[in-house]
């Protein structure tokens, strides 16, 4: 100490670098030299400082566990943001390596600091342990008062949101029991989303399935919901339901075989609707003309080339089998029985000539092709029941194709003796 005093007083400088960018206070914060790092301060260290990778001060001592002196570089103004050449700041260091001792130093000092950044200090930071997977970093934070639960950052994500985008149903679980009034269940973005489109969307199975449960222990009873009620119904800012969300995502390579489907039949289990009843068909059309809404028209599209293309699913070496012709056959019928309903085509002087060539084409083997085109295309009302019972026929080929049979069962629950689709205003 005298020698470091002696040589400050000739003239040295306190900030000079070796050739590995460490300075005097980079040595002291790596050897817990705490009455040093004072005096180099005092002095007029660079408390910001940074070596060759970035690092400052205070992360070379979070790395070193040392408490004492992260507390006195902080209570001096150290930057908790400061990122070295990894990204890596010293609140996710301490998150990386479950420092939760270092992690409360951090929070007692700026868990009041609002930065342009970000609303509260402690909610981003309950945040960050949400995202690094961080149990106990989660428990103190909520338990120690330092940020609520139910928080939201700008984009309306909560913890639980962020959780259920990690695929992490021990973090959910943890999420949940720390809100016991249940309020994150049902939360929403700022796109509407709950955190069961997310988990319909982004989740697996497990994580499915304990969003469910959970719901089911604070709400009860789903068979006891009516539909407005059931939080599965809720739609996002786009007008989807959750079931819609996990019928149209692509499996991720997060879910496993059949995990897709088994995702669909749980919320089927739970009376969870694919679309909600006032987006079924289009409101402003001509009585006894029907136009399937948009997100209607889109879902089949996808749902029946995905019907056949897994019944013409083979093993390498094997030849086609009969499900594939059969499902090929019928969807050429539900194809030709969709022409034979369409109530208007561009021009209805020339609707024999447009049904001709769709029949043509249709019978030349481009049904495939030509569903987009069809859904396009609005149905006289009246022969809707006999489309919906071919396409009930084409959905029960070979697997049965849970979703499509839910389209059946809601478009023939909306059109089945229901004259008010074709009376309104």
């Amino acid at each position: 100490m005298d020698v470091i005093k002696l040589m400050l007083r000739f003239g040295a400088d306190v900030n000079t670098q070796n050739q590995d960018g460490y300075r005097a206070l980079h040595y002291a914060a790596n050897g817990d030299a705490l009455v040093v790092s004072k005096f180099l301060l005092d002095a007029g260290a660079n408390i910001n400082a940074e070596d060759q990778n970035g690092k400052t001060a205070l992360h070379h001592c979070i790395h070193e566990g040392s408490l004492l002196m992260a507390n006195l570089l902080i209570s001096r103004g150290a930057d908790i943001d400061w990122e070295d050449e990894t990204g890596e700041t010293p609140v996710t260091l301490c998150l990386r390596r479950r420092n939760m001792n270092m992690l409360q130093i951090i929070l007692n000092h700026h868990h009041m600091v609002a930065t342009a950044q970000r609303r509260d200090f402690a909610a981003n930071v309950l945040l960050s342990a949400v995202d690094y997977e961080v149990g106990e970093a989660v428990h103190l934070i909520v338990e120690g008062g330092y940020s609520s639960v139910t928080m939201s950052d700008a984009a309306g994500e909560t913890p639980l949101h962020r959780a259920i985008l990690k695929c992490n149903p021990q973090l959910m679980e943890l999420l949940i029991d720390l809100n016991p009034a249940g309020e994150s269940l049902t939360a929403t973005t700022t796109m509407g989303e709950t955190p069961m489109h997310y988990a319909a969307r982004h989740g697996s199975v497990s994580v499915v399935e304990t969003l469910l449960r959970r719901l089911m222990r604070v709400l009860g009873d789903f068979g006891e919901l009516d539909e407005a009620t059931n939080p599965l119904n809720a739609t996002n800012n786009a007008g989807v339901t959750c079931m819609y969300v996990a019928a149209t995502t692509e499996a991720s390579t997060r879910r496993g075989p059949g995990e897709h489907d088994a995702i669909v039949e749980s919320l089927q289990r739970l009376n969870a609707r694919l679309f909600p009843r006032d987006c079924i068909v289009l409101r402003s059309l001509p009585a006894e003309m029907v136009l399937l809404h948009e997100h209607v028209r889109r879902g089949m599209t996808l749902w029946i080339r995905e019907a056949h293309d897994q019944s013409h699913e083979i093993d390498d070496g094997q030849e086609e089998d009969d499900e594939g012709r059969i499902s090929d056959v019928l969807l050429t019928e539900l194809c030709f029985d969709w022409v034979a309903s369409v109530a208007v085509l561009p021009s209805s002087s020339r609707r024999a000539n447009w049904a001709g060539v769709l029949l043509v084409a249709i019978s030349a083997g481009y049904a495939y092709e030509l569903v987009p085109l069809l859904l396009e295309l609005p149905l006289v009302g009246s022969a809707v029941a006999g489309v919906l019972d071919r396409l009930e026929r084409f959905a029960r080929v070979r697997q049965e194709h849970l979703v499509l049979l839910q389209v059946h069962a809601e478009l023939s629950a909306a059109f089945g003796g229901r004259g008010d689709l074709f009376n309104v205003e």
